[in-house]
């Protein structure tokens, strides 16, 4: 893959970010205020209908070593360029917020554990290779993930478990994704072996099998797990007579863009 510039990342956050006063002063995230209130809104939410609720915690590694050699606005650079890629990857899926200094929340209503771990190794993978400001500068982050019901029952102990497992990921040398409740890595073997998204991962002749099976009878499994893929977005391009979509598997995380017919 090549690494991207920041500035060469699609976003079109408006849409989905759209009340400037909830937003942080200077990233495209929710206030901490806005996390707080949602933190127990989506809680509520997930004991009263029996559904999942995934917690990210995000912090960018060494980011103090990052102000020290390159200046606050290297430093307020990589922020912005790591929230937006954050926002990117949340689209459709839940909140994202700056939670204090460099550190970020995802909040992800109806999210499974499993699901939540591969989308977080989605984020972590892409940050580790994108190319961040005119320094051309790489960065890495680390992630700590609770979830419901798995690991707790309320917003303070859902918060506190992430901060657990992202406490563990950084002790255990960051550029990590680590679940409330893992084992501890055996033999410096620090990363599980996890699936994460490839863009271009797959064949066309998968992807024709997913658009098939797709437009006629609305489902589609992945071609690498069998998994059942989620729509993430269906739009109409000009000049195709059936709508393209966005799919994504919520085991491997794989991701992609699937034209309807022309």
């Amino acid at each position: 893959m090549n690494n991207p510039e920041v500035g060469h990342i699609d976003l079109n956050i408006a849409d989905a970010l759209n009340e400037g006063s909830e937003l942080d002063d200077l990233l495209p995230l929710f206030r901490r205020k806005i996390f707080d209130a949602d933190i127990v809104r989506f809680c509520d939410e997930s004991q009263k209908n029996a559904n999942g609720l995934v917690l990210l915690m995000i912090d960018i590694d060494h980011f103090k070593a990052i102000n020290d050699n390159h200046g606050h606005p290297v430093g307020d650079e990589i922020l912005i360029g790591t929230a937006r890629l954050i926002v990117e990857r949340v689209r459709g899926k839940g909140k994202a917020y700056r939670y204090g200094g460099e550190e970020f929340a995802v909040l992800l209503p109806n999210y499974t554990a499993t699901e939540g771990i591969a989308l977080a190794e989605v984020i972590r993978t892409q940050v580790e290779q994108t190319v961040f400001s005119e320094k051309k500068l790489n960065v890495t982050i680390s992630i700590g993930l609770s979830a419901t019901p798995e690991h707790a029952t309320t917003p303070d102990d859902l918060l506190t478990k992430a901060d657990a497992a992202l406490y563990e990921a950084k002790g255990f040398g960051r550029n990590l994704v680590r679940i409330f409740g893992e084992p501890k890595p055996v033999d410096r073997q620090r990363v599980p072996d996890r699936k994460v998204a490839v863009p271009g991962g797959i064949s066309d002749d998968d992807r024709e099998s997913i658009r098939v099976n797709y437009f006629s009878n609305r489902r589609a499994e992945c071609p690498k797990d069998g998994t059942g893929l989620r729509i993430l977005r269906e739009f109409h391009e000009m000049g195709r007579r059936t709508p393209t979509i966005i799919i994504m598997c919520p085991v491997c995380g794989l991701q992609e863009m699937i034209h309807g017919s022309v």
